[in-house]
């Protein structure tokens, strides 16, 4: 798949490191401030949680999948905002918890 992450913190290259190594191609690294432009099918939305609902929205419209970075959105009304453009776009949102399996 080809991936655009949109964050280029800590989190951001996390997710790169993890996506070359499965093989995938990252076609771009964007900060929030980058327009995002067709040709990912798959877009990490890893920035600060202001800018976690436009950006993922701003992915969706774009045609891409997108994996957005937990909390996922400020609020219940952003979360409803982001899955209803992904269900209009026919596109796929999933929310990341990187500690997930942490052995703590």
């Amino acid at each position: 798949m080809n991936v655009v992450i949109i964050g280029n913190g800590a989190i951001g290259q996390k997710r790169a490191i993890a996506i070359e190594a499965v093989g995938d191609v990252i076609v771009g690294c964007l900060d929030i401030g980058d327009v995002l432009r067709a040709g990912a099918d798959v877009a990490v939305v890893a920035t600060t949680h202001d800018a976690l609902m436009p950006r993922a929205i701003e992915a969706l419209q774009v045609g891409a999948h997108v994996l957005i970075e937990k909390p996922g959105a400020r609020s219940v009304a952003e979360l409803d905002q982001i899955s209803a453009v992904a269900q209009l776009y026919g596109r796929h949102v999933r929310v990341g918890f990187n500690h997930r399996y942490h052995p703590a």
